[in-house]
This record gives C-alpha cells, sequence and structure tokens, in this order.
C-alpha cells in the first residue's frame, strides 16, 4: 500500500521540481512552488500514517546494533541546519563527557525520534536557541531537546502526545502537520522502553526529554587533564546560549564570563577570547563602540547567521572595520 501511495506523489514532486527549475514568468512561478509546497506537505502526511499504522499494528520491530552516538547526533544536526539558518534560528549540541561515544541501541528510532523533536522545535520556534543535550548516568543516557518557540499550555501538555492531537497554539493555520509527530516518538520510545517528558510554558519555549539504556561497547576515552585557559567573554542578550556554550567553554579550559551588548565592559589590555552572538539580537551599533577601544592582539569571534539581518555581511564589515580602527 506504501508503494501505490507514494510512487505517484514521488512522480508529481518530481516534476514540480523540474517545472520550478525552469524560467518562468512571476505568477506561472509562484503557482509551480505553491503546487509544490503542498505535495511535499502531502507525502510527509501520508509518511506519517503509514507509520503510525506500522507501529500500532505491531511490525515496527526494535533492531539492536552497535553504532557511534556522538556521529548519529551530528547528523541529526546537520539535517536541520539548514531550515534553522532560514529562520535564523542558533542550534546547539552538548554531549557531556560521560557519554560513551560506541553504543547499542536501535539506532534508527533513535535518529527517528531526534529528527522529529528537533523538527518540532524549529518549527515553532521563530528565534533564539534550540539545544540538543545528552548526559548520562551509568548507561542510562537523558537527551533533552529544548527551544525558545511558542511553548504549550498546561492542559495541551495532558494530550499532546496522542496521535491526530494538537495543542491549541500548534494547531494554528500558520503551523502545518496531522498530529502524529509526537504519537510516533511516544510510541517508538514506549517500544524501547522509555516514554517523553514536556515541560512547557506558553509564548517562553519547551523542552522534551526522555531517558534510554543504551550499554557502552567501548570504554569512555580518558580525557587528559584540561589545561585552564582563564575566561571566554560572550557577549549575548540571549538566556539559554550561556548554558551550551558554558559547557563547551569548560571541556576547552575556559571560564565563560557573560556579558550583555548593554552593560559589557572590555579590559583594554586583555587578549582573552571575546565569542559575539550577533544572531540573538544583539546590538551591533553599540559592539562597534566597544570594539574601537580593543587592542590588536584581542580574539575577536563573531556567531553569525547569514540569515539574520544582524548577520549580514554589512553588519559583519562594521564590527570587522571598528575592530581594525585604531582608537583615537
Amino acid at each position: 500500500m506504501s508503494h501505490e501511495i507514494r510512487s505517484p506523489l514521488n512522480a508529481i514532486i518530481g516534476t514540480l521540481e523540474l517545472i520550478s527549475d525552469k524560467p518562468r514568468n512571476q505568477e506561472e512561478q509562484v503557482l509551480a512552488s505553491t503546487a509544490l509546497s503542498a505535495s511535499q506537505s502531502l507525502i510527509r502526511m501520508i509518511d506519517d500514517i503509514l507509520e503510525f499504522s506500522r507501529i500500532e499494528s505491531g511490525r515496527r520491530e526494535i533492531t539492536k546494533n552497535t553504532f557511534n552516538l556522538y556521529h548519529l547526533c551530528n547528523q541529526v544536526v546537520e539535517l536541520a541546519s539548514i531550515t534553522a539558518s532560514h529562520k535564523s534560528l542558533v542550534l546547539c549540541l552538548y554531549i557531556d563527557s560521560d557519554v560513551s561515544e560506541i553504543v547499542e541501541g536501535d539506532q534508527c528510532s533513535i535518529r527517528q525520534v531526534l529528527v522529529s523533536l528537533v523538527d518540532n522545535a524549529i518549527k515553532y520556534s521563530k528565534q533564539g536557541v534550540i539545544g540538543i543535550t545528552l548526559s548520562c548516568i551509568e548507561d542510562v543516557i537523558s537527551f533533552s531537546i529544548e527551544d525558545e518557540g511558542i511553548g504549550i499550555n498546561e492542559q495541551d501538555q495532558l494530550s499532546i502526545l496522542s496521535a491526530f492531537t494538537r495543542g491549541e497554539a500548534l494547531a494554528s493555520d500558520s503551523y502545518s502537520g496531522t498530529g502524529l509527530g509526537l504519537a510516533i516518538c511516544g510510541k517508538l520510545l514506549i517500544n524501547m522502553d522509555s516514554d517523553i517528558h514536556v515541560h512547557s510554558e506558553l509564548n517562553k519555549g519547551s523542552v522534551f526529554s526522555f531517558k534510554l539504556k543504551l550499554p557502552r561497547v567501548a570504554p569512555l576515552t580518558v580525557l587528559n587533564e584540561i589545561t585552564q585557559k582563564g575566561p571566554l567573554i560572550l557577549v549575548t542578550s540571549n538566556a539559554v546560549l550561556p548554558r551550551y556554550i558554558a559547557s563547551q567553554a569548560k571541556q576547552l579550559g575556559y571560564v565563560l564570563q557573560l556579558q550583555t551588548p548593554e552593560t559589557m565592559v572590555f579590559d583594554e589590555e586583555s587578549n582573552c577570547p571575546i565569542l559575539i552572538d550577533l544572531v540573538c539580537k544583539t546590538s551591533t551599533s553599540i559592539l562597534i563602540e566597544k570594539l574601537g577601544k580593543l587592542n590588536e592582539q584581542s580574539n575577536i569571534i563573531l556567531l553569525v547567521n547569514s540569515k539574520s539581518p544582524l548577520g549580514s555581511n554589512r553588519a559583519v564589515s562594521n564590527l570587522y572595520s571598528a575592530y581594525n580602527t585604531p582608537a583615537s
């Protein structure tokens, strides 16, 4: 049944892609793009329904194999990064050093759950950070996907994992979907002796988390003693980003010092790294004034997104000019 449904749709999508690639007038291009978008939405909906039916009928079996969990998570982030960049979202992945790299489990199901949860976080977020965190106690690995999106009210959180159910805010015409994505995630996790937890606040974001027992196949790599390198300054107005940067900085031997664009004070003689967030609504005009006072040895790192107005070539150029122009 899957083949009979998907084959004609794939032919339609392929034809529409060929039509869209050829030069046409504006009206024809809009019509072709609309048809292509609708066809892609339809096949995603059909895939969800077929997958849900497969799980419900007991035909989705757990297949355990040995795999690289780090590589899997990086693949999920790479897959989602293009869509996230189009919305000027920051994707952060943090894997605690206690998490084993090589584990045994259902690689396919874990990837499907992570992809679905990250895609949802992107879909329902207009700005800010999406964070994926892995931590571990013995062989039990905790996965957490956090966003700063529209959130889910307390009542809807009780039913959001049911099939064909979407929260009040999620059911808006602005967000397409069948209401099956989270239901499929829940079923897959149940098959792996786990479940999914939701913590959310309306208009403030959501955290979806789950735990899986994934026996380590190879012993943890013994890390050399970390050489302390001093402070790393992060300039941002975002509340979520510092948590992920701080964890990474600690593993590299740095101590994160958080400053906001409005209140930041730089030691003009210091040469410690300065990471400047140009994605999460950081004011470039304030930064330009401050950077002009730093010495030439300062290590400036710009966190940019080409789709963001603050990450545009002009903003980066202005900051570069300020940093390389001697203070009067």
